[in-house]
């Protein structure tokens, strides 16, 4: 018996020694207990070393492990997804199991949480002064968890701005990115610019680890002084700028430039100081789709002026700008087919202009400005030609909606075509215009009797005039319209109705070739559905020739 009993005693202790070994398998090692892992995620390897088959298993789904079983000895790659957490930490737990789970080992991930940043690919960008239409830009991609808006400095807004972009946090805290197109305008004066832009972030973010701002440096634009010198650098910008078909050769001297005319000593008003000056220039045939450039605003002076054929200027709405009303000496100003719809305010410093001729632009109506009073000086107002589109029957299908005709179609009289225009009769009580030019537009209603608001022919002035005087009958007690102007074109817009009588018996009727600038109205209906066309047009001129015998013609 007691052999028996000690046989027992060595058999538990036989059995106790084997399952120690089985949880305690020799050689079950992994190399790492605990990894430590960014926000962004990624991958790290990991020795598993076991003398038999093994498996593994992650605790959660943002953990993957390959390969997930093997024998003995191998290298597993652990892959880990960019976590969606701000702040907090995440932990998973990997398993690796030797076969039939009789033993155990176990790997610790821990993750950390994104801090709150907004990022910027670049912190700082310098533009040059100017860079050609479509070149103004540049992009910027931010990287963010947090919602943001873009803020411009208002001193900035100017010269600076932003298309529209899309940024949408669908993935809790993971950054996402988002690239920005920043604008900017040429910078024309001669001092260096900064501005600083903050993308704001809501309240609640000040916990932020990093917010970058954008720093915008701009440099000068060249001194340009008021010289014979600095009038060719201006013109050199201003053709740059409009992008002129044909250039000037800079190698000649400005005064051989086309185009092109100075100041000299036996010109009428020439000074020491605007001597070599430019006194007239002109430039022709060139795309803009920016307007008059900045740099006009040197060329002090200036007595004429002329832009003359912008490309595809119907598709254009632009304003003078206030450059060009800084040339206060300037007489004669054409903006011809530029795409013109507005004048600036500042416009009426132009005082001492003589001729202005606004034709071929897109005016919707006849800038309030133009008056005697704002132009004292005036004596030559050209406002034909502006239209977009060319349609002549106006109760089809047009090009542009109405608010877009141009053609002066704004002035008309509240739409009403049945009464008389009264922008006609504003410009018609200009007394001092010699010429005045507004064909080819959609003027519309009846032609103004100027019964009122003009001066009266009297007799003493009549008798007192060769030309006048035989037309006393008709002349004197009636108004006196357009008393000095000896080119008035009206045709081919939309006026119907009777022809007044200060314009029958206007002295200077034959002046105006009335058959084709007069009477020739537009061969379609207006938007009303009225057909153009006036009721009384003479048949012959021999009335008028029995009023003023003097102007008949001598053949």
């Amino acid at each position: 018996m007691k052999a028996k009993y000690i046989l027992s005693i060595m058999a538990l202790l036989i059995g106790a020694s084997c399952s120690d070994d089985n949880e305690n398998t020799p050689g079950f090692t992994l190399d790492e207990k605990e990894i430590q892992m960014e926000a962004v995620g990624g991958t790290r390897e990991v020795h598993v070393s076991v003398p038999g088959n093994w498996t593994a298993t992650p605790s959660e789904s943002w953990v993957q492990v390959s390969p997930t079983n093997g024998k003995s000895s191998e290298i597993c790659v652990i892959k880990v997804d960019t976590t969606i957490l701000a702040n907090k930490q995440r932990e998973a737990i990997i398993n690796f199991k030797t076969r039939n789970d009789a033993e155990t080992r176990s790997l610790k991930i821990v993750q950390a949480g994104f801090d709150k940043a907004l990022t910027l690919s670049t912190t700082s960008v310098e533009l040059e002064n100017y860079a050609d239409y479509g070149k103004r830009y540049f992009d910027v991609e931010v990287t963010s968890n947090v919602d943001f808006k873009v803020d411009i400095p208002q001193d900035a807004a100017t010269w600076l701005s932003y298309d529209k972009y899309k940024f949408t946090l669908d993935c809790g805290a993971r950054p996402r990115k988002t690239t920005i197109r920043f604008n900017w305008e040429g910078n024309t004066d001669a001092t260096n610019r900064e501005a600083k832009i903050n993308f704001l972030v809501a309240e609640g973010n000040e916990d932020m680890v990093k917010h970058d701002a954008l720093l915008i440096s701009q440099e000068r634009a060249p001194e340009i002084t008021p010289t014979r010198e600095g009038d060719s650098l201006a013109l050199v910008i201003i053709e740059r700028k409009l992008n002129v078909a044909v250039k000037w050769d800079k190698n000649e001297s400005l005064m051989n430039w086309p185009q092109v005319k100075l100041w000299e000593e036996q010109d009428k008003g020439c000074t020491p100081e605007n001597l070599g000056r430019v006194r007239a220039v002109e430039f022709s045939q060139f795309i803009t789709k920016e307007g008059i450039p900045d740099e006009i605003r040197y060329l002090t002076e200036l007595e004429t002026l002329s832009f003359f054929s912008n490309g595809n200027k119907f598709m254009y709405s632009f304003d003078t700008g206030t450059a060009i009303t800084q040339l206060t000496k300037l007489k004669n100003l054409r903006i011809y087919s530029f795409g013109l719809t507005t004048l600036s305010p500042d416009f009426v410093n132009l005082k001492n202009l003589v001729t202005l001729d606004l034709s071929s632009n897109n005016f919707q109506e006849v800038p309030a400005i133009l008056t005697p009073e704002n132009f004292p000086n005036l004596r030559h107002l050209s406002l034909a030609t502006n239209r977009r589109g060319h349609e002549i029957d106006l109760t089809g299908t047009a090009r542009y909606p109405k608010e877009e005709w141009g053609g002066l179609y704004g002035s008309n009289n509240n739409n009403n075509s049945n009464l008389s225009n009264p922008m006609l009769e504003r410009l018609f009580k200009w007394e001092n215009l010699e010429s005045l030019v507004l064909s080819n537009n959609i003027i519309k209603g009846t032609l103004p009797k100027m019964a009122y608001g003009v001066p009266k022919y009297t007799k003493e002035e009549v008798e007192a005039n060769d030309t006048l005087k035989t037309a006393a009958s008709v002349l004197v007690g009636k108004p006196k319209v357009l008393p000095h102007c000896k080119d008035l074109r009206i045709g081919l817009n939309y006026l119907h109705g009777d022809l007044p009588d200060w314009l029958l018996h206007h002295p200077y009727l034959m002046f105006w070739s009335p058959e084709i600038s007069i009477f020739n109205q537009n061969r379609g209906k207006d938007d009303q559905g009225i057909m153009p066309g006036f009721s009384n047009v003479p048949t012959s001129f021999e009335y008028f020739y029995e009023l003023y015998p003097i102007l008949k013609p001598k053949y």
